[in-house]
């Protein structure tokens, strides 16, 4: 209530309000669950894992050295493998990014606080000028 009022604060204070908002978008509506902090998002937030392009050549070269391990045994291509996995491992939980919000929104038709302060000043503006009241306003 009353975004056409608040709604023309400072963008610094308004963008505190967005992040909440984008938090509880991602929380509601979200679709892959967050593994960032496990205990405190057990039932909620939503996140997806980001694959680094660095985490794909990795892993090729991981396969590499299994296949070369198999065909010649060597404890130094045992040792690098199994760090080589090790590695993987902690990347593939630690890496992500938080899911988008802009499909989000559209596809629950939702406004954003930027856009909702947008809509009513201006449905406000239109009824002052097309039904002159509250008069104070109009003249």
């Amino acid at each position: 209530y009353g975004i056409s009022c608040w709604g023309g604060a400072y963008s610094s204070k308004l963008e505190t309000l967005f992040r909440l908002q984008k938090r509880c978008i991602r929380i509601l509506f979200g679709e892959i669950p967050s593994f960032d902090h496990p205990e405190y998002y057990q039932t909620c937030a939503r996140a997806r894992i980001w694959i680094q392009p660095w985490l794909e050549t990795t892993h090729a070269r991981k396969n590499a050295l299994l296949l070369d391990f198999i065909k010649n045994p060597n404890t130094e291509k045992q040792i690098e493998y199994k760090k080589l996995k090790k590695s993987l491992d902690e990347s593939r939980t630690r890496n992500f990014v938080l899911e988008h919000t802009k499909p989000l929104f559209n596809k629950h038709s939702i406004l954003s606080i930027k856009s909702l302060y947008i809509l009513r000043t201006l449905t406000e503006l239109f009824k002052v000028l097309k039904y002159r009241l509250p008069m104070s306003l109009f003249s």
